[in-house]
């Protein structure tokens, strides 16, 4: 068995805190995504396939549109939260004092 540590990721250093973990695991069926924003930060979900939100830490609003209808759904999210999005529905994730998420998605990886 690995030890612990081995399984940690330090996000230190990387290119706009992002880390494809599938790059990592090399799965090809699920992306996951890493994403760390500040205060006043936003992350975009297009529309395109199946997709999750879990939040680590923090707390965000999510604002979903199912793309083709009027009108939009906004919920409040804090750590612990977990998120389904359908792949016609478009996503904007929102913060204030920050939040880190994992972003999962259908595919192959990117």
């Amino acid at each position: 068995m690995s030890k612990p540590e081995d399984h940690l990721i330090r996000t230190a250093g990387t290119e706009d805190e992002r880390i494809a973990l599938s790059t990592l695991t090399g799965l090809s069926r699920l992306n996951l995504e890493m994403h760390r924003l500040g205060a006043s930060g936003d992350l975009s979900s297009a529309a395109g396939n199946e997709r999750f939100l879990y939040v680590l830490e923090g707390s965000a609003t999510l604002r979903t549109r199912i793309e083709g209808q009027p009108g939009a759904e906004t919920l409040a999210l804090d750590s612990g939260d977990f998120a389904a999005l359908e792949p016609n529905e478009w996503a904007e994730l929102s913060t204030g004092n920050g939040v880190t998420v994992l972003l999962g998605a259908s595919g192959p990886p990117r």
